[in-house]
């Protein structure tokens, strides 16, 4: 059995008492405030939850209770409730109070660390991480502060069930390392939301130390009635503050690499490699490969695959990964491209799925399967008499690709199910966005066309509405594009479609009207719904498109230039 949970434990903490030893070199006044109003927080809060408590208890009872203290007792039932009640308050108010402080010193103690690595900027939005990271930490130094103070006061005044507290947290600790041990998988998938299982044993351990005080109660010589229930609300805190302990050095550990390197002033910043990566790099390894991809095979076409070749092809897409695979199949020569998803592309294979099952008329490599490959989605095409496109060609063919994705008429329920999904242009420009060409150009614009602009969005957006919806894919790289053995075009990567009003994307510049009308009557041949489509109702689609892509990209001066001739398109 190897104990690798109790390995990582240990990793975990040696590197926790390494970055409190920095923390306490560098800013001891601040680390020592922090974790003393964080302690001096949980307590008020615990106080002030507790005198509710005896408050409700009073109500309850004609006269003050015999377990109350003497020198309480002699206050009278009335003043005693007033008292408790405005002592709650204030203690609440404490600890919002000590929650501040914490905060600001935070954030002080942080910068001041940074100042002392002399590092230059690492990564975006380091002080909100530098100052949530020390913050943390001083937070998980409170809580054992926390524990530790509830355990030796329960010492004193209940001392068997501290003993029981200390026994089961001891005996939870080893069985949950040992079991996870012995179980690796269930170990990682912990490790993926540890927030569960601390908690679950945190309230078990309640359940125990009630279960014991009433066994003690009944069958034991138990203290008094307050002192147990004293004793089981800092059983409560005590458990909750352990099972953030847990979270919090956990979550420190997770920004391990970020904060050594924010801290630590001879540490550099290794990103860490994220482990569905190391999944996928598994997979690609040569030997690992082949034993796949000659499964996979089979799989596909029905019996085994002989004398089989491959090359890797370069689509330009980070985390898709596709492979020309090709073999001998029953005395025929075949060919597969056989693409394969990392997990943080998972959307991708998806949408890409949604469209090729569903639409049987595209440009496209024909799709043989939609499978799983140890856990990562793997999409397989016929690749037989295809040929991948070079970089050249693909810029020479690329227009008129793009134009007859147009033809392609989308299913009603695709439409549908899309329009109920995702925005459509109407709906991602709005009146905000446009203003910002004049915020940023100021003098340089013309507020009233602007204006005029926004004044007539309602009816551009009735416009675009009338128009039929076109598949269209913004982003088509070389190495996407193949050659049928007809001379066709066809498609191999379709993650990123949308479904856009026609004309989108299309030209828009006055010079290529001719073009457009050329195009917009190709669509008109092929699809019945674009009848009554004009030339000018097209263009004004691609002139809002374009000015929206323009407004994303930061380009407000060009952005500003397609502003009149939008309302002179309207206007026709």
């Amino acid at each position: 059995m190897k104990l690798n949970v109790l390995y990582g434990v240990a990793r975990a903490v040696r590197w926790s008492v390494s970055l409190g030893g920095k923390l306490f070199r560098v800013v001891p006044g601040f680390t020592l405030g922090s974790i003393a109003a964080t302690v001096l927080a949980q307590l008020f809060l615990l106080v002030g939850f507790l005198l509710p408590l005896k408050v409700v208890l009073l109500l309850g009872s004609d006269h003050v209770p015999g377990y109350f203290p003497a020198f309480l007792r002699e206050w009278g039932r009335d003043w005693l409730i007033v008292t408790l009640s405005a002592a709650s308050v204030l203690f609440y108010l404490l600890h919002l109070l000590s929650g501040k402080l914490v905060e600001i010193s935070a954030v002080a103690a942080s910068k001041r660390l940074l100042l002392k690595s002399k590092k230059m900027a690492l990564f975006d939005n380091q002080d909100e991480i530098a100052s949530k990271g020390y913050q943390r930490y001083t937070q998980s130094l409170a809580g054992v502060c926390f524990v530790s103070i509830c355990l030796v006061g329960m010492l004193f005044f209940y001392f068997k069930l501290a003993v029981v507290i200390v026994l089961y947290m001891t005996l939870g600790f080893v069985s949950v390392v040992v079991f996870l041990s012995i179980f690796s998988s269930l170990a990682e998938r912990f490790a993926r939301s540890l927030g569960t299982l601390p908690k679950v044993i945190g309230s078990v351990g309640f359940l125990v130390a009630f279960g014991f005080i009433v066994f003690d109660h009944l069958f034991g010589a138990a203290p008094g009635l307050l002192t147990s229930v004293v004793s089981l609300i800092l059983a409560r805190q005590l458990y909750g503050r352990a099972s953030g302990v847990i979270g919090d050095i956990h979550g420190l550990y997770s920004q391990k690499a970020q904060l050594s390197a924010l801290f630590f002033h001879g540490q550099v910043f290794h990103p860490p490699i994220k482990s569905e990566q190391k999944g996928m790099w598994s997979l690609l390894e040569p030997n690992a490969r082949q034993a796949w991809l000659r499964e996979l095979l089979q799989e596909v076409a029905g019996h085994p695959v002989q004398n089989i070749c491959m090359e890797w092809c370069d689509i330009g897409v980070p985390d898709v990964y596709c492979f020309l695979v090709s073999g001998q199949a029953e005395r025929f020569e075949k060919a597969f491209l056989i693409k394969l998803f990392n997990a943080n592309r998972n959307a991708w294979a998806k949408h890409e799925a949604t469209l090729l099952t569903g639409e049987h008329r595209l440009p496209t490599l024909p799709l043989m399967s939609v499978t799983v490959v140890e856990e990562l989605q793997c999409h397989v095409f016929d690749a037989t008499g295809y040929s991948p496109c070079g970089k050249a060609e693909t810029s020479r063919v690329l227009p008129d690709f793009r134009a007859s994705l147009s033809e392609c008429m989308p299913s009603e329920g695709l439409s549908a199910a899309y329009i109920r999904t995702r925005p459509l242009v109407w709906q991602r420009l709005d009146d905000s966005m446009i203003l910002r060409v004049q915020y940023l150009l100021d003098a340089k614009v013309d507020g009233a066309l602007v204006e005029r602009l926004i004044d007539a969005l309602p009816v551009i957006e009735k416009e675009l509405k009338a128009l039929p919806l076109a598949l269209s894919l913004p982003d088509i790289r070389p190495g996407m594009l193949w050659k049928g053995p007809d001379g066709r075009y066809f498609l191999s990567h379709w993650s990123r479609w949308d479904l856009e009003p026609l004309g989108s994307r299309w030209p828009y510049a006055d010079d290529r009207e001719p073009d457009v009308e050329d195009l917009l009557g190709r669509v008109q041949l092929k699809r019945p719904d674009c009848k009554s489509v004009t030339v000018s109702q097209v263009q004004l689609s691609a002139l809002f498109t374009e000015l929206e892509v323009r407004i994303q990209r930061g380009r407000y001066g060009d952005a500003y230039l397609l502003m009149s001739p939008i309302l002179f398109r309207l206007q026709a």
